[in-house]
């Protein structure tokens, strides 16, 4: 999966550079064989199970301007962990938070089934709605369409000026958009190697980002 993440930055025309952080030699090799940049090996205190992820990313953001003397404008991270995904949708995101003024992007998805459904099982399966929206229990339950649409995000592509992460030090901020993918774009987390990877430069722009489940 390292290896589709890494394709998928390389081949998007608004990317710059594709870095990876881990701290697995195995996997460093791996990107190294598919062309993405492991410049360092992450520090072992970023490297556990608990590591948070954007402590990892302004780790690599400090690393590129202290040792390289490199600065970017946009952070982008492109997790292996959510492989349906394409450069095109690496492109699409840092296109939209281009040209809508955001301080982030997150790509999202529809829900497939409305999240005012669900249901949550006791410790005997007993089944009661999780959110108390009377949705099921009513005896004549909303249709979907009659809904109002949500979204949430799928993992595949975030993004952010560096302004704004040094602010948030996250994706998520006080404006930010969503680029919507197909529902079909859902993450399938795992944890091997905690392997992440850096994206930069897009457009004039330098762009940086990596892969790994977000903490925020």
């Amino acid at each position: 999966m390292i290896a589709h993440a890494i394709e998928d930055a390389r081949e998007a025309a608004r990317v710059h550079r594709c870095i990876v952080s881990t701290d697995d030699a195995e996997i460093a090799d791996v990107a190294r064989e598919h062309g993405g940049d492991v410049p360092f090996t992450r520090p072992a205190e970023l490297a556990s199970d608990t590591a948070s992820i954007a402590d990892t990313i302004t780790h690599a953001l400090e690393w590129l301007a202290d040792e390289a003397g490199e600065q970017y404008d946009v952070v982008c991270l492109v997790q292996p962990t959510s492989p349906l995904r394409a450069a095109a949708d690496v492109d699409g995101a840092l296109e939209r938070l281009a040209d809508s003024g955001a301080e982030s992007v997150v790509s999202v998805s529809k829900y497939v089934t409305p999240p005012q459904w669900a249901v949550t099982a006791d410790e005997d399966g007993f089944l009661s709605e999780t959110f108390d929206t009377g949705a099921l229990w009513s005896g004549s339950p909303e249709r979907s369409q009659d809904l109002p649409e949500q979204l949430h995000p799928n993992g595949a592509v975030f993004a952010a000026t560096i302004d704004a992460w040094h602010e948030y030090e996250g994706f998520y901020t006080d404006r930010t958009v969503g680029f919507e993918m197909p529902p079909s774009g859902l993450s399938t987390w795992t944890s091997r190697g905690n392997s992440n990877s850096c994206v930069p430069s897009c457009d004039g722009q330098r762009v940086t980002g990596r892969t790994t489940r977000p903490s925020r």
